[in-house]
């Protein structure tokens, strides 16, 4: 016969139960809401009122809180929690186990609310290292957000921030986004940097926000234009082309038509007319994350370079040569060239011009949907700084952007204005000679 000892000896460790493992039986329920060892406590869990069981000592021994209810003056057996159930089910495991399977960020979210109202640090840490560790998926960081709001959680702020900022083409794109809540949308306004192309992009999406939000407030279409104040601001109107502002904006209900002339008046000619006290005077671009074109993608790209020598202080006009280091030429392409202009000043700006032309489509391209993309940059550093490199503040830097639906725009160009009194602004602060370097970007994607 064996002994106790040789058969401990022989015990597979492998195959052996978990500690952990035979406390969550405890938590098991059976059909019956009962299990083969007795509760004795009951928790009426959030609105819904779903209720669980359990044993005060467990409870008690993981939380200080528990212990006080179970035992203190009152001795409940009974408790209410104002929680979601899914957080407090996710608590309940931690205590019987001391782990946790997360489903994803917002369920970890309603853990650490669990946690932090009964205070259980251990599990506090547990949450917030799964939702720094495995992000938030860019579909519900807004929700998510919107729950730190409410629970008043800041530290999860900047982590929201920063993939919204990251993954902005995700979230605008998400089922939630067209529901999300005004200060969500603040948010994304507000961002410096955001992973579009340009700043049309950033209305046009919240131009979609705004009518599914007043389609659930029955906000009528006249009464568009004041109700959305607050958002608006962050918009940069000044930093959109005259084309963008036209195709785009110039049919909005946002707007209202005195705030449509003011905005045209000043892409068209710089502080023409005041702007309306809600909208942004902003002139700098944000800080726009360019995303490579996939392998898929044809990229071309052509490169102009420009040198202005403006007058100096004792002559009475200030004139203009202008200097072509490199000829002027199209960019050719065999669905489509463009052709490269440049201009004197005209009512104030120096004009360069890349305008489509020769469009040849395919039967292919029409069932792919080609997409063709202009993009701008110029930039006006002074003659001190070093190869166009080091821009200081002062220096000039305008870009834009113009996507062509080449089924619809078969003539289609982008105009880049250089304000003559930038420029000039330059030339007096730094004395010394203003040089111009600008590059028009073609893209062709399908």
């Amino acid at each position: 016969m064996c002994s106790f000892y040789e058969d401990a000896c022989s015990y597979d460790p492998e195959s052996a139960e978990k500690f952990e493992d035979r406390f969550l039986r405890l938590g098991l329920e059976d059909e019956d809401g009962d299990n083969g060892i007795e509760y004795d406590c009951t928790f009426i869990v959030g609105d819904e009122k779903v209720v669980f069981k359990g044993h005060k000592l467990l409870f008690s021994a993981a939380s200080k809180v528990f212990k006080d209810s179970f035992y203190g003056s009152l001795k409940a057996a009974e408790v209410e929690v104002d929680l979601d159930p899914e957080g407090f089910q996710g608590m309940k495991q931690f205590i019987y186990t001391s782990r946790i399977d997360f489903k994803s960020a917002m369920h970890a979210l309603l853990v650490y609310k669990a946690a932090r109202k009964f205070i259980i640090p251990a599990l506090g840490k547990q949450c917030i290292s799964y939702i720094e560790e495995n992000k938030i998926h860019p579909a519900e960081v807004l929700k998510f957000y919107e729950n730190c709001k409410l629970f008043e959680f800041s530290e999860f702020e900047q982590l929201c921030c920063n993939i919204i900022q990251d993954k902005t083409d995700e979230v605008v794109e998400s089922e939630y986004f067209n529901s999300a809540k005004t200060e969500s949308i603040e948010v994304f306004l507000k961002l410096e940097s955001l992973k579009f192309i340009s700043e049309i992009q950033v209305f046009e999406n919240f131009e979609r926000w705004a009518i599914a939000e007043a389609v659930r407030k029955k906000i009528r279409t006249e009464d568009m234009s004041s109700h959305f104040n607050s958002l608006i601001k962050h918009i940069r109107f000044l930093t959109l082309s005259y084309e963008e502002f036209v195709s785009k904006v110039s049919e909005s209900p946002l707007l209202s038509d005195r705030e449509k002339l003011a905005v045209a008046c000043n892409l068209m000619k710089s502080d023409s007319k005041p702007m309306p006290e809600k909208f942004s005077s902003e002139k700098a671009h944000r800080k726009f994350i360019f995303v490579t074109p996939s392998i898929k993608t044809k990229y071309y790209q052509y490169s102009s370079f420009f040198k202005l020598l403006i007058g100096g202080a004792k002559e009475s006009n200030n004139s203009i040569q202008d200097v072509i280091t490199r000829p002027i030429k199209r960019i050719n392409h065999p669905t489509a060239s463009v052709r490269i202009s440049y201009t004197d000043e005209v009512n104030g700006y120096i004009c360069f011009k890349a305008e489509l032309e020769n469009l040849s489509l395919t039967d292919t391209h029409r069932l792919d949907g080609l997409i063709i993309r202009l993009e701008s940059k110029f930039q006006a550093p002074t003659e001190k700084s070093s190869q166009f490199i080091s821009l200081k503040r002062d220096d000039l830097i305008v870009e834009s952007m113009i996507d062509i639906n080449p089924q619809s725009n078969e003539e289609a160009c982008l105009i880049e204005k250089i304000p003559m009194e930038l420029i000039m602004k330059i030339r007096k602060t730094s004395d010394s000679n203003v040089f111009i370097k600008g590059s028009f970007n073609l893209f062709f994607s399908s």
